[in-house]
């Protein structure tokens, strides 16, 4: 048995795949990979965790809202955007309509 996990072993190393290897005794089931794919996932994992918190954070704001009410926001928040435009969307405007 040992020779045959060290061989599965081997494999993953040359291949760079993850082995999931079973307990017969128990039924449990384990994923083994390497060190540096096991970080990755990690950090990953606290990223998501990271952006998940960001936006969780505005999310009541806009939650409570009725469709009537974010529609009114959307409309309001659009309509400020057009009556001032970034001076890179200004240059754009201009060039595109030949003003």
């Amino acid at each position: 048995m040992e020779q045959l996990l060290q061989r599965a072993l081997e494999l993953s190393q040359k291949t760079g795949e993850r082995l999931i290897v079973c307990d017969q005794k128990t039924g449990a089931a384990f994923v083994i990979l390497s060190l540096e794919a096991y970080e990755a996932f990690v950090n990953k994992a606290d990223f998501q965790q990271k952006k998940h918190t960001i936006s969780t954070k505005k999310e009541p704001e806009v939650a409570r809202l009725t469709n009537t009410s974010l529609l009114d926001k959307i409309n309001r928040e659009l309509g400020e955007a057009v009556e001032t435009p970034t001076p890179e969307a200004s240059e754009f405007l201009t060039e595109s309509l030949d003003i």
